[in-house]
């Protein structure tokens, strides 16, 4: 339906529409299992980053040596999905001082935590 009425444009900056849908849902998907076997939005209490990679490279391998236990693909990219959920905060570049200062926010989150 056209209406005429007036947008801004700052949505031509992403294209959510080219986002696969099916692998939105296989993702999607991941976050349930974790819902269910941890409890709904435990990651976002905080994870190592270094860990965390460790986790995704560990599930593309999987998936490149034919495991076919789990939906390692989307396992993979739920990981990296939470890197970039964690590394909003930090604005280093050097990857060592980078990793160091996610990881000093993580535990900042989980000292906040312990104290609420």
């Amino acid at each position: 339906m056209i209406s005429g009425a007036v947008r801004c444009s700052d949505a031509k900056t992403v294209a959510y529409q080219d986002v696969c849908p099916s692998a939105l849902k296989r993702l999607a998907e991941t976050y349930r299992e974790g819902h269910t076997k941890y409890t709904q939005d435990n990651w976002a209490k905080g994870m190592p980053i270094d860990e965390t990679l460790n986790h995704a490279i560990r599930h593309i391998e999987l998936y490149r040596n034919g495991d076919c236990t789990e939906d390692h693909l989307a396992h993979a990219v739920w990981n990296l999905f939470t890197v970039m959920h964690f590394e909003k905060g930090c604005k280093c570049h050097h990857r060592r001082d980078y990793f160091k200062k996610l990881d000093a926010l993580y535990l900042a989150e989980q000292k906040k935590d312990i104290t609420r």
